[in-house]
């Protein structure tokens, strides 16, 4: 299983090829738009209280996916992954165990792609527990408060390598999906790139990366579940007799020397 996380004001389809790319290598995959964080309600924005609901918002997905949904047969929930790009690479630090200025909400056994955090908010102490798989992408000019620094400052504090890569002449909305040209027209600070950058090549490249990570570290994708947001699920394999449990996490990689 799969969970996806959006930046502040965005919404569960931002990420929607990277959702298409985990679902078409088997993958159950689940999105939703963070309640008062996304385009349609902001009224939480610039609230304390959004760094504490938004990794309690991914809890709540799972415990849908595994205990109510009418496919939670289907992922095996010794399994589950996160993906989180900018507030929600946060909100993903926080979801797998990295603590901020207040208690650890989530703490799940989960490995985790982490895509230009805001990370300032976290120092090596605050990182101490992340010991789980980190696969952590940066972009080399930043944006929308996400500064290359801070995220290569949050790469040396984690207590064990993360699979790092810092896209060159990026901006941080480069990861955000290849835009419509609707969307372009409408929102060109989202959908414009630098000179020379080619976003949908990158995001091919991006996505196979991705998919080869959770495939890495969870093993064949038939019996996962992912969460993005929003709730979009696509080629559910089922699995008979799944169990609700935590406990069974794949081995950790070895701390920095």
């Amino acid at each position: 299983m799969r969970r996806i996380s959006h930046g502040r004001g965005g919404s569960s389809l931002v990420h929607h090829d990277t959702a298409a790319a985990l679902a078409d290598a088997g993958f159950v995959v689940a999105a939703i738009s963070h309640p008062r964080d996304n385009f349609q309600d902001k009224s939480g924005q610039g609230h304390l209280s959004i760094y504490a609901t938004r990794p309690a918002d991914i809890k709540r997905l799972v415990d849908y996916m595994l205990g109510t949904w009418v496919g939670k047969a289907a992922p095996d929930p010794s399994r589950v992954g996160l993906f989180g790009f900018s507030m929600g690479g946060y909100t993903g630090l926080v979801s797998v165990g990295a603590v901020p200025d207040f208690h650890l909400i989530d703490g799940l056994c989960a490995p985790a792609v982490v895509v230009d955090p805001l990370s300032i908010v976290f120092d090596a102490d605050h990182l101490k527990t992340m010991t789980l798989p980190i696969q952590l992408w940066a972009s080399a000019f930043g944006g929308d408060g996400i500064v290359a620094r801070d995220v290569e400052a949050l790469h040396h504090a984690l207590p064990v390598e993360p699979e790092w890569h810092l896209v060159q002449n990026a901006t941080h909305f480069a990861f955000v999906a290849p835009c419509t040209l609707p969307m372009a027209n409408a929102l060109p600070e989202i959908c414009n790139d630098r000179p020379g950058f080619d976003r949908v090549a990158f995001h091919g490249d991006f996505n196979a990366q991705v998919v080869a990570f959770f495939g890495q570290h969870l093993g064949s994708p038939e019996k996962h579940l992912w969460a993005l947001h929003g709730l979009r699920l696509q080629q559910a394999t089922r699995r008979r007799g799944a169990a609700l449990r935590w406990s069974s996490c794949r081995p950790r990689p070895p701390r920095r020397p």
